[in-house]
């Protein structure tokens, strides 16, 4: 309540005129109208007197403003507070619906592969490709990298160029695999020479038989 209605509501409850409470505080008439109209503000002097009539506490005019902008601040910290309480559910909230939602939809993974088949000679150097053909050696080392698969049985084939035929292929290597490192190392020893072939690689194991590219390899 404002200080103005204060007095005016204190002054009608002890059943004084604003003339007989200018007497009793030793003010003018218009005085006690103007502070009741809000005009003015009685001086920290009459403010002591009116409290002690009154019997209640009217703080000093100098710490009025002291007050007043201590109620803004405290106004604006709890809205701050307010807003920061909101936005800290809103993100609760959001978060809960992304986690559902990455429920619902299934995670893409990528599906197992043979990722690559590369060719080393005895020396331990590699064999690079020249036009579109690998030059194999009677000891080749072959290292295949997979994914997404746990491997089980590793099988080499070779099928000769000009026949693409299932009955043409023929398997030249087949191990077991021990180990799930995401890469196997494997020897192969040529017996003859005069290879022209395209070779394969399949991986039997955790998500059935996968296959390798076709590698135009020959040995002279």
């Amino acid at each position: 309540m404002a200080l103005n209605d204060i007095i005016k509501l204190k002054r009608e409850e002890m059943n004084l005129t604003q003339e007989e409470l200018a007497e009793r505080l030793n003010v003018s008439q218009q005085a006690v109208s103007k502070w009741e109209a809000g005009l003015s503000r009685p001086s920290d002097e009459n403010l002591k007197r009116l409290s002690k009539l009154f019997n209640i506490e009217l703080l000093p005019v100098t710490l009025q403003p002291e007050i007043e902008n201590s109620l803004i601040s405290k106004n604006k910290k709890l809205k701050i507070s307010l807003i920061l309480s909101l936005v800290f559910s809103l993100i609760v909230v959001l978060s809960a619906i992304l986690m559902y939602l990455n429920k619902l939809i299934p995670n893409e993974k990528e599906e197992a592969a043979i990722t690559g088949v590369y060719f080393y000679d005895e020396r331990g150097e590699q064999i690079e490709i020249k036009d579109n053909w690998y030059n194999i050696k009677p000891v080749t080392t072959l290292i295949v990298t997979y994914r997404e698969t746990i491997p089980e049985i590793l099988s080499v084939y070779l099928t000769p160029t000009g026949t693409e035929m299932a009955e043409e292929r023929k398997q030249i290597k087949v191990e077991s695999i021990r180990d799930n490192r995401g890469f196997i190392l494997t020897q192969i020893r040529f017996e003859n020479t005069g290879i022209l072939a395209h070779l394969e690689v399949t991986l039997e194991g955790s998500k059935g038989i996968i296959k390798s590219d076709l590698y135009n390899v020959y040995l002279e």
